[in-house]
């Protein structure tokens, strides 16, 4: 599985995101200083989780997924950060197992409740034109974690 992000501008929100992702993969020492715990304008930021999901011991590997999603709305509550540029989830699975499943969908919950709050979130589904089964479970993982996506197919040439 590949998680990527892009963010543009040098916006102290933007930074701080940024590190908050690499907290989650090289264990980064935190708090963070507090200059990157300012209030500022997010111009663009856009999450891609891609591939395969299928881990030995799912739990152990989404555990710092789902802690990231939840410093991200500390944050986010706790500076008031608003923005008119979304922050953009973009889920773009080959595959993925029936317990990767479930910790998607908690981490697709908790995207739901920062939007609940009125937070700028997006999420894209993207699957392939031949895969009903994989836009049926977006529609599905979009129903129970009660937050509507935006379905895009890839079109193979």
């Amino acid at each position: 599985m590949r998680i990527r992000y892009q963010g543009v501008g040098n916006s102290p929100t933007g930074t701080l995101i940024l590190l908050l992702l690499l907290k989650l993969f090289f264990s980064i020492t935190w708090p963070l200083p507090s200059r990157y715990c300012t209030s500022a304008l997010l111009k663009t930021s856009r999450f891609e989780i891609s591939g395969e999901s299928r881990p030995e011991n799912a739990s152990v590997f989404y555990k710092p997924v789902l802690e990231w999603v939840q410093e991200l709305e500390t944050f986010l509550t706790k500076n008031n950060s608003q923005s008119n540029t979304p922050i953009e989830f973009n889920f773009r699975f080959d595959y993925f197992n029936s317990t990767s499943a479930k910790f998607i969908l908690d981490f697709c919950k908790k995207l739901g409740h920062l939007h609940s709050q009125g937070k700028q979130i997006v999420i894209r589904w993207h699957y392939e034109g031949d895969d009903e089964d994989m836009l049926e479970v977006g529609r599905e993982m979009s129903r129970m974690s009660k937050f509507p996506f935006e379905y895009i197919e890839i079109k193979f040439k």
